[in-house]
């Protein structure tokens, strides 16, 4: 096997992988191999591709000859970074890149709870014409609140689209920002926000410290009449205390893209609430994006096997 090589771990579909593949350095798909092949094949990878696989500290540590792991996107809740940085394994993501795309699901998601689309979808599919009643309980963006969780890049690409159709917009970080980020933004702590708010939008990272952020307490500050949307991590909500409030309209509505588990169980709540729509975790993927991030990721990967030094805004880990 040539000395510069990927190790590719959790490519999701057969689209995802000809994307991988129009890279110009050798792959091997860590799925593909036999179970007593894998061990043997990561001891020597010295780079390893991550799309949405785990990357425990045991694999870290059998990966003898790693010195990169890059992700495919920017979330890293999925690998072991303090055991990567103990052993001085450099850790990259694609930083940015999916802000775009995440940012517009999630106003798509606002504005599909907001007019009950899926409801007007699925009564044309049957061959209704419901004219007046899916019109019930519909809503503008114009003249309402958005509070945003986390104004970081994706944060910041939401409150300038709900700013074109006349939405104010609150937000909530552990710091407030610099004016020149908060993009007319108003800081405040994430109680108001979330009791002033007609929509509540989550983009923050999943941490020990935004795990079950928004749970019974917090969401019961929420208005009767408002949505939450998560495009973010399903943990950071209390999926049974949303599924509860939800089901006894304590809060009106919600957009999700992501969830506890992926895929959530066949019988999840989630599946049969009327007001809820459901997307399967594309806010950051589309056929723009990801060409996009598979061009980066390869970058990164062929400049540190050739001992250069990526843009400090890639590196999560350093060695």
């Amino acid at each position: 096997m040539a000395e510069d090589w990927v190790l590719c771990m959790g490519i999701p579909d057969p689209d995802a992988r000809r994307a991988v593949e129009n890279g110009d350095l050798p792959l091997v798909h860590y799925e593909d191999l036999a179970a007593e092949e894998r061990a043997g094949v990561l001891a020597t990878a010295p780079a390893i591709l991550l799309w949405s696989a785990k990357l425990t500290a045991d694999m870290l540590e059998t990966a003898k000859a790693l010195r990169i792991v890059q992700r495919i996107g920017e979330g890293t809740d999925k690998m072991d970074l303090d055991a990567a940085r103990s052993l001085g394994v450099l850790v990259a993501r694609t930083t940015g890149i999916n802000a775009t795309s995440s940012a517009e699901l999630t106003v798509l998601l606002m504005l599909a709870a907001l007019r009950r689309l899926p409801a007007a979808h699925a009564s044309m599919v049957d061959g209704r014409w419901e004219k007046w009643s899916v019109r019930e309980g519909t809503h503008e963006l114009r003249g309402k609140q958005v509070g945003i969780i986390g104004l970081g890049k994706i944060g910041q690409l939401v409150a300038a689209r709900v700013r074109a159709f006349e939405a104010t917009v609150v937000y909530h970080s552990r710091h407030r920002l610099p004016a020149d980020a908060e993009r007319g933004a108003r800081h405040v702590p994430l109680d108001e926000l979330l009791a002033t708010s007609d929509l509540v939008s989550v983009h923050v990272p999943l941490t020990a410290a935004t795990t079950g952020l928004l749970g019974a307490r917090e969401l019961g500050l929420m208005k009767r009449s408002a949505i939450l949307v998560n495009t973010a991590r399903g943990g950071i909500v209390d999926e049974p205390a949303l599924a509860a409030a939800l089901g006894a309209r304590r809060i009106a509505a919600a957009g999700l893209d992501a969830f506890q588990d992926e895929p959530p169980a066949a019988d999840h709540p989630f599946r049969s609430l009327p007001n809820v729509v459901l997307t399967p975790h594309i806010g950051g993927v589309t056929d723009d994006s990801r060409a996009l991030m598979v061009r980066r990721a390869f970058a990164n990967i062929r400049t540190a096997l050739a001992g250069g030094d990526l843009d400090p805004i890639d590196v999560v880990v350093a060695p």
